[in-house]
């Protein structure tokens, strides 16, 4: 299908109850409880759309609400115990320098320098 074709098949489809996309004619508007939307819809270009949204993404980004998910790919066995490895030799470099003290058991203390140095 052309692209000319599509875009205004988009911008067609593109009329908004809110923010919900719905047909032209729509059948039900689940957000005026399921009746008939009464004309109240506006016309929106699809370029306003995705500006739109863009901005949203991006002070989202900002804010910080938006973060990088975790890893789905589980490790593999040698990957998982190096990186242990490595964690445990940390933990030991903080002890001896003095980094990490414990205060109990099940309680320690992480002495990290300030940000400015």
């Amino acid at each position: 299908m052309p692209e000319e074709t599509l875009l205004k098949k988009l911008q067609i489809l593109a009329h908004t109850c809110g923010n919900v996309p719905v047909r032209r004619e729509p059948r039900r508007c689940w957000k005026h409880s399921g009746t008939r939307c009464n004309g109240t819809m506006r016309r929106m270009k699809l370029s306003d759309l995705q500006a739109q949204k863009r901005q949203m993404f991006i002070e989202m980004m900002q804010r910080g609400a938006l973060k990088r998910m975790p890893r789905t790919r589980p490790r593999d066995a040698e990957e998982e115990q190096v990186l242990n490895r490595l964690a445990h030799l940390r933990w030991n470099r903080w002890l001896q320098n003095g980094t990490l003290v414990i205060l109990a058991p099940r309680r320690w203390r992480l002495n990290l320098p300030p940000e400015n140095e």
